[in-house]
């Protein structure tokens, strides 16, 4: 009989032994992109199975291998020939030297544009407002 398991989120297998032509007995992988491909072809792989037809058995994971072999050759002469650009990591700016005010500057509008609601920013904004001016008048920037 063969298995069908969900690997991660995206992947159906299914999973089933064959006989080859010189007796050697495999196991074999399937694996397909919706669940209603994979639950078809596990259908298919238990008629054969329990039917004795070991040659077709056999035929059919070869064909599989043959298909998936000429897919992943289309897709590496694909990512061949589309080149990545090389990303250029931007250098971390040095906050060592930086004001406390500084700081505060460039980091609470975009920390409180990604993370926080209009109204809690709106708030926010006002307090840390209010400790920056009263921390950099009374210790300075």
């Amino acid at each position: 009989m063969a298995t069908y398991t969900v690997r991660g989120s995206t992947s159906h297998n299914i999973i089933y032994w064959y006989e080859t032509p010189s007796g050697e007995t495999k196991q074999h992988w399937e694996t397909y992109q919706t669940e209603l491909e994979a639950l078809q072809r596990k259908t298919s792989i238990d008629y054969m199975q329990k039917n004795k037809l070991r040659n077709e058995l056999y035929k059919a994971a070869m064909e599989y291998k043959e298909r998936r072999e000429k897919e992943r050759a289309v897709l590496e002469t694909i990512s061949a020939k589309t080149e990545v650009p090389a990303v250029q990591i931007p250098i971390a700016e040095d906050n060592t030297n930086k004001t406390y005010r500084e700081f505060a500057d460039k980091w609470l509008p975009f920390h409180a544009r990604k993370n926080v609601s209009l109204r809690t920013r709106m708030t926010a904004t006002v307090a840390i407002w209010i400790i920056t001016y009263y921390l950099t008048s009374e210790a300075g920037s």
